[in-house]
């Protein structure tokens, strides 16, 4: 079973975090570091979120740069098209490009990957 760190978990660890509480205090009858496993996804999180970030960024860079280029090797008959083209082609691919992967990075797509185990896992919501 999928478990979620939001809500009563992240008020309790928040608090005991301002009151000096040590992550790795025991709770409970099984002796559980509930908080150290929060922080711990907590890092996980922002990491995943600045990889997705940087991977973003550099893949329309890399969409960009083909795009330019591929668009100059055609060749306009004017420089006013050419810039058209160029612009409307980039305003595009960065639009698009940055929607899907946001989306995917949200998506639970853990049932629709089972074959694809990395995937999986990435993309689970």
């Amino acid at each position: 079973m999928r478990q979620k760190y939001a809500g009563h978990l992240q008020c309790f660890c928040d608090e005991q975090k301002q009151l000096g509480v040590s992550n790795l205090q025991t709770y409970g009858d099984e002796n559980l570091t509930i908080c150290e496993e929060y922080d711990n996804l907590g890092y996980k999180t922002i990491m995943i979120n600045v990889g997705i970030s940087l991977f973003v960024v550099i893949l329309n860079e890399i969409l960009t740069r083909v795009s330019v280029r591929m668009i100059t090797w055609i060749g306009f008959s004017t420089f006013s098209e050419q810039y058209t083209s160029i612009s409307n082609c980039i305003f595009v691919l960065t639009f698009f490009n940055t929607g899907v992967i946001i989306l995917f990075a949200n998506a639970d797509l853990s049932d629709a990957f089972k074959g694809f185990p990395l995937i999986a896992t990435v993309f689970n919501g």
